[in-house]
């Protein structure tokens, strides 16, 4: 007679299988509550003017780019995600007016260095140091993605990863 394992199997959410399947399942059941949460609350409509210094100290003024789209880019040096997209963001930067808002980032000087690091425009990059733009725009978590149209009304809000086929297509249909 031979012998057999008694023993029983567990239960399907206590095997590393089912609770890494639990995760998944849960992630994708949240997210988009929270996604809504945190752009239910982002400024919409006509886009907040501000008048703010670069990590060059030039002038950036949003309204400056009245008549043409503009995107408003709120990341930070530490932000794998941000780190993740920075290329589409760069390249949209050649095609299309991009404002680039650090917060929660260190110094101007530590931005600075970021920024030639990567082959940033330091012309265009504001470091939101005490937080203005990030209240003025109600971003609560990086990245940020605001789309302002020619006539300065926002059109397109998007928190987390945003690539550059889609925020090309909403600056396109922005003119």
């Amino acid at each position: 007679m031979k012998n057999q394992d008694t023993t029983p199997n567990p239960p399907f959410w206590k095997t590393d299988w089912g609770k890494n399947a639990l995760i998944v399942l849960a992630i994708i059941l949240i997210y988009p509550f929270i996604h809504s949460w945190l752009i239910q609350e982002a400024a919409k409509g006509p886009a907040p003017d501000f008048q703010a210094r670069s990590i060059s100290n030039k002038i950036v003024n949003l309204n400056d780019y009245q008549g043409q789209p503009v995107l408003m880019h709120f990341w930070a040096t530490w932000c794998e995600v941000c780190e993740y997209e920075r290329p589409d963001i760069e390249k949209l930067a050649k095609e299309y007016p991009v404002i680039n808002i650090a917060i929660q980032s260190g110094s101007d000087q530590e931005v600075l260095a970021f920024a030639q690091k990567n082959g940033m425009n330091p012309d265009t990059i504001i470091n939101d140091q005490n937080d203005p733009l990030k209240n003025l725009y109600s971003v609560h978590a990086v990245p940020a993605s605001f789309v302002v149209d020619a006539a300065g009304q926002i059109q397109f809000v998007k928190h987390g990863y945003s690539n550059y086929k889609t925020l090309k297509e909403h600056l396109e249909s922005s003119k």
